[in-house]
């Protein structure tokens, strides 16, 4: 901004967004996880305040309990989360391709970052016991799985009612058979007899 001379002195006007902000955000980390039929955990907070925005949310996670000491290192950050969010979902570890295991503790926290660079120190940490699926994409295969399981299963029992009516089948053309070696020993009888009458 222009500098001004007022009654023989210079004076320099400055802007409140030139002032350096090197205050973090008042943030109290994050409140709870919460795990999902789908395998996911969402993790949740409270609004942060800060004078310079947007503030934006770095969402931690670890397998296992594990302090907060563990938990806030740059390899453990899962994902940065929108100013206006309270919450998300989270289905893998940091490195975005480790889904997240059924029946699994892991630990979580969230910073606060703002618009300038600063992050607040929070320790809050909250724990979750994943459940279910580990995605909905995978929710959808296993659904898929189960309905084929379902099928086959159906399939098992047709094939064995068709076996049972084959061996019916077999039954009655051993008795056929048989019955058709029998006629043949008769005859075979009756022509040797006919033949001794004739002798």
């Amino acid at each position: 901004m222009v500098g001004q001379f007022f009654a023989g002195k210079f004076v320099h006007l400055v802007s409140s967004a030139s002032i350096t902000d090197l205050s973090a955000p008042s943030f109290s980390g994050i409140s709870s996880a919460a795990a999902n039929p789908n395998g996911s955990i969402t993790a949740s907070w409270s609004i942060a305040t800060d004078s310079s925005s947007p503030v934006r949310y770095t969402v931690y996670i670890a397998l296992g309990s594990v302090p907060a000491a563990t938990l806030f290192v740059p390899a453990n950050s899962v994902l940065i989360a929108p100013s206006a969010a309270t919450s998300t979902k989270v289905y893998t570890l940091a490195d975005q391709t480790t889904y997240l295991q059924p029946s699994q503790i892991y630990t979580f926290g969230v910073r606060a970052n703002d618009a300038v660079g600063n992050t607040d120190t929070n320790t809050a940490i909250a724990t979750a016991t994943s459940s279910g699926v580990l995605s909905d994409s995978l929710s959808s295969t296993v659904s898929q799985l189960v309905a084929t399981q379902l099928l086959l299963a159906t399939d098992h029992t047709n094939l064995a009612a068709d076996v049972t009516k084959l061996d019916g089948y077999v039954s009655a053309l051993n008795t056929s058979i048989t019955n058709v070696d029998s006629a043949a020993t008769n005859v075979n009888n009756a022509a040797n007899l006919t033949m001794s009458v004739v002798l």
